[in-house]
């Protein structure tokens, strides 16, 4: 007959607390040998030490638990070695970035690579603005956007160009000394706002289909 340990008396010869041990049962990594139908006592066998003992070895090397039952139950050596070797990666991956930061917290302690740059305060003279606020559907974004900026473009006294071929407006106005500055694409329409010689800006849109 079969020498069985209660779960208590397998903890202490195991260094696995009863806490882990009831939860590796949950989990079916590590069954008792004889559970009393009558009370639900756990009772060990002690050929399931070095089990015990191999699972507390994986977990103190930050193991999850599902790739611990992988490595026990693999029949086949590739997967088992698998397993291990994909926890290895991701040891070294935490140590290299374990590394990072202690070679940050060193230089912060050495003075070295703290932000070189200055911080300044100032005092901007007060602007005038225009805010204009709307509820838009998607597919009408574009026309209102346009409609919207070249109505407040046209109170600031800079009027928009809206055409049908934007590429050839653009080609026009760059061969009379305006400079391009920005681009905005939505989907397939396209905005482009370009500087005249005279440094005012203005956009130019396409048409609405």
């Amino acid at each position: 007959m079969v020498a069985l340990l209660s779960i208590g008396e397998f903890s202490r010869l195991t260094h696995v607390s009863v806490k882990a041990l009831r939860h590796y049962h949950d989990l079916d990594l590590l069954c008792p040998a004889r559970i009393d139908p009558g009370s639900g006592y756990r009772f060990y066998a002690i050929a399931q030490a070095p089990t015990a003992q191999l699972i507390r070895r994986f977990r103190d090397l930050g193991m999850p638990l599902d790739q611990v039952k992988v490595v026990l139950t693999a029949t086949d050596p590739t997967v088992r070695d698998g397993a291990i070797a994909n926890h290895l990666r991701s040891m070294e991956q935490q140590l290299e970035q374990t590394k990072t930061a202690v070679a940050s917290l060193r230089r912060l302690l050495e003075g070295v690579g703290s932000p070189s740059s200055d911080v300044a305060f100032r005092t901007l003279t007060s602007a005038s603005a225009l805010f204009v606020s709307a509820r838009v559907a998607w597919d009408e974004a574009f026309v209102w956007l346009r409609d919207t900026l070249s109505g407040l473009r046209r109170e600031m006294g800079h009027p928009d160009l809206i055409t049908a071929d934007v590429e050839a407006e653009v080609a026009r106005l760059v061969g009379l000394g305006a400079t391009w500055k920005a681009d905005l694409k939505l989907g397939s329409m396209r905005w482009t706002t370009p500087l005249d010689p005279e440094g005012y800006e203005f956009d130019v849109v396409a048409e609405a289909a």
